[in-house]
């Protein structure tokens, strides 16, 4: 059985999990900015809020399993 622990592949996966959640968290600043400024519609603000509030968190989380 081969279910050994592979720090490497460990850290590529940390790393791809972190930019995935980044390049995430950059489009939903950038739609909740346009949700506010140019279309003017709060109402779709707060999901976006929520949203950015869980990547920050995710990548802060992810970001601690480094230490």
């Amino acid at each position: 059985m081969r279910n050994e622990f592979d720090s490497t592949n460990f850290k590529k996966e940390q790393r791809f999990i972190l930019l995935v959640l980044a390049i995430a968290l950059i489009i939903q600043i950038i739609v909740a900015g346009l949700y506010f400024f140019v279309e003017k519609q709060t109402v779709l603000l707060f999901p976006m809020f929520l949203g950015i509030l869980a990547s920050f968190t995710g990548i802060g989380r992810l970001s601690q399993l480094n230490n």
